[in-house]
């Protein structure tokens, strides 16, 4: 069974208290090495967050924004949360040029790839024409890869199923007309301490 960062951490905080309570020394050792099936899980678990509430205003921290995500456009602030919540990366950007600029310079732990599969990131340029600028790119979390063109993701600012807007399961392909770019995160390589900004304006993302 996959366990979440925060039950590994709860768990070894209680082994920890047995320890010291019966006398035992207790040696501080990680309680798990975070994986890839982690990083999809914790994104899977905000799925159904809406647009505009405190739990999905709160994913802006994470790369210094703190407006309501009904006043710009989320999607990399989302993913900015997720890598923060898990810790695999620590690059920070509400603005999907960044993670695009960070990726292709092999920088943070992130790197483009042309074989995706779950725990990547995938970025979109959706009028097609490969060069992910304003106002037509988004960005969400690789979830499944199918054995076609055909993959699944969990993005924020995205379309529910009951048409507003938050974080949603979508099927998406690389053979439906848009440009997709997908990034490889390399689990836990990130040694930079600090979110950088790039290039782009939080503001000037779309929605997916």
């Amino acid at each position: 069974m996959l366990r979440s960062p925060t039950t590994s951490r709860l768990l070894l905080a209680l082994s920890m208290a047995l320890a010291t309570a019966t006398g035992t020394i207790a040696v501080a050792t990680p309680a798990y090495a975070l994986t890839r099936a982690d990083v999809v899980a914790t994104a899977a678990d905000e799925v159904g967050t809406r647009e505009g509430s405190a739990r999905a205003n709160s994913y802006g921290a994470a790369a210094d924004v703190y407006d309501s995500t009904k006043d710009y456009a989320w999607c990399a602030a989302f993913v900015s949360w997720l890598m923060q919540r898990t810790g695999a990366t620590s690059f920070r950007s509400a603005s999907v040029g960044d993670w695009i600029t960070v990726a292709d310079a092999d920088d943070y732990g992130l790197s483009v790839t042309d074989h995706p599969r779950a725990g990547d990131l995938v970025a979109f340029d959706w009028d097609g024409n490969g060069d992910f600028a304003y106002p037509s790119r988004h960005m969400g979390l690789v979830e499944s890869v199918g054995p076609d063109e055909s993959f699944t993701t969990v993005e924020g600012n995205t379309s529910l199923p009951s048409g507003d807007l938050g974080v949603a399961e979508r099927t998406r392909s690389t053979d439906d007309g848009y440009s997709t770019l997908f990034i490889r995160i390399h689990v836990g390589s990130s040694s930079a301490v600090a979110p950088t900004a790039i290039n782009s304006d939080a503001s000037h993302d779309g929605v997916g």
